[in-house]
């Protein structure tokens, strides 16, 4: 007997692994072979394949055309979406682009040549090859796309990777603009030119048999000439109104005023008879004084003079006081200028009527042309219009012709939206076998795959293998192990005693007497 050190009975972690391993050696050995054997023979036996990788770059430098009948404008160019990075991965992986690259004699064969299931069975295992050797990459936060594909060697990779490059910008061209769309635009022209040139012809046959350019052209002059003569009519209307008011105004007053008038008056008197009294009375009182020097106031001489003195004076004041006047008249001009006026009112007056009249009659013949014209207006809008939808047509057409050339032309110098970043590369070793690193992956996978069958069985095990599964299976401490070498026997604790046994071997400094430990477990099996 021997004693078991309790550091001893419970273990470590280390050591309970590595006593698991060495009582499951042959099943790891068993399943590390089994796993490596075949990593080492698919090393060994596969062929060498080759990997030839090119990157596609999505831009969006140039808008793809709309093909309509109206004028559209082009798209604006915005930003490249996820939507359209999948959907380039999706036209990368159709099986257009796939079949023109895996197997193109299937492509060139017409439509309507029947195939025979074997061609379509072959045809669509070389789809499959293809596509597994195939692989098509986004690259993160980027518009690269990588292609790969393997072949087994590496000129057939860089050629089958070409051939996938030019299939797929051919379909890509294909899907952007549809082929064909210069032509349809050129005839389209073409024929609407035609119509164009025939419609002006029956319209210009038009304007000559009836003598006009446009109908609502002269239709809009004749009104606005029919407007113009009537506000002259009425402003004529109006100034013959203001015109006879005043030519009865002036009527009234011509009876009225005086046709002559004074325009000078003088004071006539018999200026030669006072001229004479005045000189006989100055003689009269010259002969008084030279008579008063001679004789007396009473004399009768004096007296004499003096009465003849009064009586010139008297007679002198009477042809003072008798005066005579002369008046000079001319003709009236109030009176001359409401005759000017009548006359000048009446030659306007006679004016106006004449111009009444000739406004009357130049707006009725301008009211027959324009009713005339009213029956026109429809056959010429009928041909101005149909001439306008035809020359409409033709420069859309011909816009849209020159627009899909242009896009023609750059199809050809293949200016689209998918570039070409990497151009198919050349490998000069092989991608695949990798001996190392299937060596690599191979141990590991056998060492995994090992120690997990290695911890299945050890977790499936019925057995007691070491003194701390006993001690926590009894709940019981474990005193001491004793060697035990007989024969192999049916008791279920027989493996513990050869463990027991020879673990007390190794510790032969360690020993003393233990409690029959062993009996009480049978015991406790048992019960």
């Amino acid at each position: 007997m021997q004693t078991v050190p309790s550091e001893l009975i419970k273990g470590s972690p280390v050591r309970a692994l590595a006593d698991g391993f060495f009582r499951q050696r042959r099943i790891f050995t068993a399943v590390f072979v089994i796993v490596m054997l075949p990593v080492a023979l698919s090393t060994l036996i596969a062929k060498k394949q080759y990997r030839s990788e090119m990157k596609f770059l999505l831009e969006n430098n140039r808008s793809n055309a709309v093909i309509t009948a109206d004028r559209s404008a082009s798209p604006a160019v915005t930003e490249i979406t996820e939507q359209q990075i999948n959907s380039e991965l999706d036209i990368l992986g159709s099986e257009d682009v796939i079949g023109a690259a895996a197997d193109p004699a299937w492509a060139a064969l017409p439509p309507n040549v029947k195939r025979s299931p074997d061609a379509v069975r072959l045809h669509e295992q070389s789809l499959t090859d293809f596509r597994k050797r195939l692989r098509i990459d986004p690259s993160r936060k980027s518009n690269v796309i990588s292609v790969s594909l393997t072949a087994p060697s590496a000129a057939e990779a860089t050629a089958a990777l070409e051939r996938f490059s030019s299939a797929y910008l051919a379909h890509r061209k294909l899907l952007s603009r549809p082929s064909g769309t210069s032509s349809f635009f050129a005839e389209e022209a073409h024929r609407y030119q035609d119509a164009w040139q025939q419609a002006n012809r029956q319209l210009v046959e038009f304007q000559q048999k009836n003598h006009l350019v446009s109908v609502p052209q002269t239709q809009e002059t004749l009104s606005k000439a029919i407007a113009n003569y009537e506000d002259d009519q009425r402003a004529n209307s109006a100034t013959l109104s203001e015109l006879e008011g005043r030519l009865s105004a002036s009527s009234h007053a011509a009876g009225t005023v005086p046709q002559r008038q004074k325009t000078q008056q003088r004071v006539i008197f018999n200026q030669t008879s006072v001229d004479q009294m005045r000189t006989l009375l100055v003689q009269l009182q010259n002969r008084r004084t030279e008579l008063l020097t001679r004789y007396t106031a009473k004399d009768r001489l004096v007296q004499e003079v003096d009465h003849q003195i009064a009586d010139t004076t008297a007679s002198l004041n009477a042809a003072l006081a008798a005066k005579g006047s002369e008046d000079t008249t001319d003709i009236n001009p109030a009176w001359q200028e409401v005759q000017s006026s009548l006359v000048e009112g009446r030659i306007e007056r006679r004016a106006l009527r004449a111009k009444s009249s000739s406004l009357r009659h130049s707006i009725s013949g301008l009211r027959r042309q324009l009713s005339r014209l009213q029956s026109l207006d429809v056959p010429f809008n009928a041909l101005e219009e149909k001439a306008d939808q035809a020359r409409s047509n033709f420069e859309l057409f011909s816009e849209k012709r020159d627009q899909a050339q242009i896009e023609d032309a750059m199809d050809e110098r293949k200016l689209v939206n998918i570039a070409v970043a990497e151009s198919p590369t050349t490998a000069f070793k092989p991608a695949s076998p990798k001996p190392l690193l299937n060596a690599a992956l191979g141990l590991l996978t056998a060492l995994f795959l090992a120690a997990g069958t290695v911890y299945l069985a050890e977790s499936s095990r019925t057995t007691v293998a070491t003194a701390c599964e006993l001690e926590s299976l009894s709940r019981y401490p474990v005193l001491a192990t004793a060697p035990y070498d007989a024969p192999p026997t049916k008791e279920p604790w027989s493996g513990f005693k050869k463990w027991a046994v020879s673990n007390a071997g190794r510790n032969p400094g360690r020993t003393r007497t233990m409690v029959p430990a062993m009996q009480k477990l049978r015991g406790i099996n048992e019960a």
